[in-house]
């Protein structure tokens, strides 16, 4: 039987979080991202996380499995000047099925508005800041406490064509066990066919043995906090839980492919173990951990 200390829990996410700079501008192919030329950006798709075991402060408690739904959409805004901006709805939602007498919500996710400004500082020195201002909820008797405005800013220098490297600072005042968090990485295009990307929250591996198709091996970290509803507790008879704020986090290790079909189109698909499930209820000192499981998701990209 595994068990954490609260210290434990976040001195591991603090180190993993921190390794691994969330910069996803960084990499080709990435959801929301556009390149020269690209106005806008549809991103859907879905993952399944097989129904494992819980432990609840290191007891066998339940079990619980997770789906989640994701869209998004981006349009570039280029200005003809070194500032561009990137503005857009984004959508992403979890659902569980805790089995009875488990103290976790049916659903909890985010509907949020992307809003992106990208500036290229110097030849070599870019600056992006992301805010996404939205409700971070279970989606039950929304109020003030529901809206949220997580912030992402990324320094990047580009050391040569095949060396970018950089650092970031994330800010979620609702996560309160790690508020801000900060993290350096690198994309290192090793070859023509081998790329190694070091970018949080997908660090992997690629090869792309031809201009259609893309192969990774590697892992993807997804996380985030919600309010739950004033009487959240109280109707599972854990009055305590009442109006609290749970973050639930991923950790993923797999395989994946992407493959592009003509000039806008590209859909991917990985599946692997899900190394970490964790519902954390900081304020009342309660964690939820899900024992390793597997997991699927699918995703299509359509670029215009």
């Amino acid at each position: 039987m595994r068990q954490y200390t609260r210290a434990g829990i976040r001195t591991a996410g603090a180190l993993l979080a921190g390794f691994f700079l969330p910069c996803g501008a960084l990499a080709p192919g990435r959801p929301g991202n556009t390149g020269p030329g690209d106005t806008s950006t549809l991103d859907w798709g879905g993952s399944y996380g097989q129904t494992s075991d819980l432990e609840l402060n290191g007891t066998e408690q339940g079990e619980s499995g997770s789906l989640n739904a994701f869209a998004s959409y981006r349009l570039r805004l280029d200005t003809g000047t070194p500032v561009s901006w990137e503005v857009g709805p984004e959508f992403d939602v979890f659902t569980f099925n805790p089995s009875p007498g488990v103290f976790i919500p049916d659903r909890a996710g985010s509907m949020a508005m992307a809003l992106v400004v990208n500036w290229r500082m110097a030849e070599k020195w870019h600056l992006s800041v992301t805010a996404r201002p939205g409700v971070y909820s279970d989606f039950t008797n929304l109020d003030l406490e529901d809206f949220n405005t997580p912030v992402l800013s990324v320094l990047t220098y580009q050391w040569n064509d095949r060396l970018t490297l950089g650092a970031a600072l994330s800010i979620n005042a609702r996560n309160r066990a790690l508020p801000l968090i900060g993290g350096v990485g690198l994309r290192w295009q090793m070859s023509e066919r081998w790329a190694l990307s070091l970018l949080f929250p997908r660090p992997r591996l690629e090869v792309a043995p031809n201009p259609q198709w893309r192969l990774w091996v590697g892992g993807e970290f997804k996380s985030g906090a919600y309010h739950l509803s004033e009487n959240f507790g109280t109707r599972l008879g854990a009055p305590q839980l009442d109006s609290e704020f749970m973050e639930y986090r991923e950790i993923r290790a797999g395989v994946g492919a992407e493959y592009q079909l003509g000039e806008h189109w590209r859909f991917r698909v990985d599946a692997g173990w899900l190394l970490d499930r964790r519902w954390d209820f900081d304020a009342v000192d309660m964690t939820y951990d899900g024992k390793g499981a597997a997991y699927g998701q699918l995703a299509v990209n359509y670029r215009f």
